[in-house]
């Protein structure tokens, strides 16, 4: 009988970024909302005898440079399982574009694997397996509205029934992570977001006060590398839509306070808009055997 197992994998955004300092090895600290939404990554998972991945995206590696290659391999290695697992992924969240898509695939395969393997796995190894893929999958792994601090890999969860709309904006362009830090580290002037009261408008559940406290300290940074994204933010602006950045680029978004924003945003904005929700829990893996 063959088995395999579905699993879904969502997108990450950023509500508000701050930067808050450099470490030793270069690394920038932050202070951000984490917070997963409803656009997905679909991903299936089956038994076999070796790892292989498959993804029809162009700009998706199909071999060990996948991340959920990587992460189906140390896994594996982890806990000297002798089987493999064909990893099927069909690609909804945009791509290079700052909302985590490779780092929830990675989260996934490790969420899924030990249901279809039939292993038994310690939370703080996973963790582990996570953090060396990339500070984004431990927050991709667990999910909810986190505050993350350091380099984004020390989360503390936040506790909220609020609901969210968001429209997303994905726009054409990929930045390189350590070259948007550099544009940021030579700009004179510093844009300082206070991510306390965003977390503190979300507690509230202040839909209205979270848009007006949104902010990112990359924006000036990544604006310097592409120009047309400041555009396109100043023009949504000047008629009321507060569209921000998430993480380093590129993809925008708008917290959607009211039904006229989503008619604005339609009106004067011409490029593709997705309109999603704030997920306060993590789909689960199903397994089937046929």
């Amino acid at each position: 009988m063959a088995k395999y197992v579905n699993i879904k994998a969502p997108a990450k955004l950023n509500l508000g970024l701050n930067i808050t300092g450099i470490i030793e090895n270069q690394y920038h600290t932050i202070d951000t909302i984490f917070i997963s939404v409803d656009l997905y990554d679909s991903i299936k998972l089956t038994l076999s005898d070796k790892i292989s991945v498959k993804c029809k995206h162009c700009l998706v590696p199909n071999d060990s440079n996948n991340i959920a290659y990587k992460a189906a391999e140390l896994l594996r290695k982890q806990y000297s399982v002798n089987k493999g697992v064909e990893i099927i992924i069909d690609k909804k969240i945009p791509v290079g574009g700052g909302m985590a898509g490779g780092s929830s695939n990675a989260a996934a395969v490790l969420r899924a694997l030990p249901l279809l393997w039939n292993i038994n796995v310690d939370i703080i190894q996973l963790k582990q397996i996570a953090l060396s893929l990339g500070a984004d999958v431990w927050y991709c792994y667990i999910g909810g509205i986190q505050r993350g601090q350091g380099i984004g890999s020390e989360l503390t969860s936040i506790n909220s029934n609020i609901s969210l709309k968001l429209a997303i904006l994905p726009q054409p362009w990929s930045f390189n992570t350590a070259a948007v830090f550099k544009a940021y580290d030579n700009l004179k002037i510093k844009q300082n977001i206070n991510v306390s009261a965003i977390k503190e408008a979300i507690l509230k559940q202040d839909v209205k006060k979270l848009n007006e406290k949104l902010g990112n300290s990359l924006e000036l940074a990544v604006s310097s590398i592409e120009p047309s994204l400041l555009t396109i933010l100043k023009n949504l602006r000047n008629y009321g839509l507060n569209v921000q950045m998430t993480g380093s680029g590129s993809t925008l978004y708008l917290v959607l306070s009211s039904e006229n924003d989503i008619i604005k945003l339609n009106k004067y904005y011409n490029g593709k808009v997705i309109v999603c929700n704030l997920l306060p829990i993590l789909p689960k893996a199903k397994l089937y055997t046929i």
